[in-house]
């Protein structure tokens, strides 16, 4: 029997999630949750929001995927995902059928990998992150929890991402480049030098902004 799941959130990014896991067929989705209702999604109805769901979790669901995305600022995800947590849910990895993970990768809970994403061998890929369309992590990476790779980035060798950081759609890491806790990496950018906590860098090379 397939286990009974609910997707957080209802904009885009949880409209792919739930796609991806209807591909994966392991899950039932029940629904999923939001501010407001913003009708049936991919054939799965509206449950209210978060506090109406948990209090009113009459099939006692205890597996959720979170479907809220990550542009700025990773505080929102993390709020949630304790709010849920609290209340004894789960949140399975996530992986596309048309993702390819190498051996010996590891990856925490909650994880979310999308099609045609690629993670070469021994890097390590935190709780709560999302590899997004096509994007690259190359041998050796180890990335922290929360972090949000965006569509086409590339991370490569021996690269090393803190909790919180958001890497834009395009943005390259050069081989052993670390990018610290909480670094917004503008779209297209490259960055050639290790990046500092809490700093948004663009360019190419990418410099601070």
């Amino acid at each position: 029997m397939k286990e009974k799941i609910v997707i957080i959130g209802g904009g885009g990014h949880a409209k792919v999630i739930a796609s991806i896991i209807k591909k994966i067929g392991e899950f039932e989705i029940i629904g999923y949750t939001d501010e407001e209702d913003k009708g049936v999604i991919l054939e799965f109805p509206f449950l209210g929001n978060d506090n109406q769901f948990l209090s009113n979790n009459f099939q006692n669901i205890k597996c959720a995927a979170i479907g809220i995305g990550q542009i700025k600022s990773s505080a929102l995800r993390k709020k949630v995902v304790d709010q849920y947590k609290n209340a004894g849910f789960h949140f399975p990895i996530i992986i596309s059928p048309y993702a390819i993970v190498n051996e010996n990768v590891g990856i925490g809970e909650g994880t979310v990998i999308f099609d045609g994403a690629v993670i070469n061998t021994y890097s390590s890929i935190g709780s709560f992150v999302i590899i997004n369309t096509n994007s690259t992590v190359e041998h050796d990476c180890n990335i922290g929890d929360f972090v949000h790779l965006a569509s086409n980035s590339v991370l490569s060798g021996n690269v090393i991402i803190g909790n919180g950081t958001f890497i834009g759609a395009g943005a390259t890491i050069i081989q052993g480049i670390e990018i610290e806790h909480d670094v917004i990496i503008g779209a297209g950018s490259t960055a050639t030098k290790n990046c500092f906590a809490g700093k948004t860098y663009i360019g190419v090379p990418a410099k601070l902004l």
